[in-house]
C-alpha cells in the first residue's frame, strides 16, 4: 500500500515541470488524439510528463478492459447484423474486412485480457485503428489495410518489441 506522501509526491511530479496536475491532465485530454499517435509512431513518454500521464492512461487496467470489450462489440455486431444498416450518424465499419479479420480481433482481445504488460504505442495504435475514419476499419479506400494495421498492433502491444529490434 503506498502512502499520502507518495501519492502527493506522484500527483504533484508535473509541478517539476511547471504543470499543476489539474491542468496536465485537462491538456492530455484535450491532445489525447496527437499524443496516441506520437506514441503510436514511437514517441518515448521519459521526461515528457504529457506522455507519461497518456501512456498510464492508455495501459492502466480499465482502458484494457474497456478497449477488449469494445472489440467484442465489433465483431458481435457485424456478426449478427445482416443486410444493409439504417441511415446512421455513425460511420459505417467494414463489415466484410472484420470478419476476414475476425480472429486476429479477438486475439487482440484477449491480449488486453491477460495480465501481463502491455505497451503504450501498442495500446495508442489500437486506439488509433477504432477512432481513425480514414483507417481500414472504416475506409474501403484506406492507404493501410487490416493486413497491416492488425499484425503491427499485436506487435507494439508487446513491451519488449523495442528492446528485440
Amino acid at each position: 500500500m503506498r502512502s499520502i506522501s507518495a501519492i502527493r509526491s506522484a500527483r504533484s511530479d508535473p509541478a517539476a515541470h511547471g504543470l499543476s496536475a489539474s491542468r496536465l491532465r485537462l491538456r492530455v485530454l484535450i491532445h489525447r488524439y496527437g499524443l496516441d499517435r506520437e506514441l503510436a509512431d514511437g514517441g518515448e513518454p521519459e521526461g515528457e510528463p504529457k506522455l507519461q500521464l497518456r501512456s498510464r492512461q492508455l495501459t492502466c487496467g480499465a482502458e484494457r478492459r474497456r478497449l477488449a470489450a469494445r472489440l467484442r462489440k465489433l465483431v458481435d455486431e457485424v456478426e449478427t447484423v445482416h443486410g444493409r444498416q439504417p441511415l446512421s450518424p455513425i460511420l459505417p465499419v467494414q463489415r466484410e474486412a472484420v470478419l476476414i479479420w475476425r480472429d486476429s480481433i479477438i486475439a487482440v482481445a484477449d491480449r488486453l485480457d491477460r495480465p501481463i504488460p502491455v505497451a503504450a504505442a501498442g495500446m495508442a495504435r489500437l486506439r488509433l485503428f477504432l477512432t481513425d475514419g480514414a483507417g481500414p476499419l472504416f475506409n474501403p479506400t484506406s492507404d493501410y489495410l487490416m493486413a497491416d494495421v492488425l499484425p503491427r498492433i499485436e506487435e507494439d502491444l508487446d513491451p519488449n518489441q523495442g528492446a528485440r529490434t
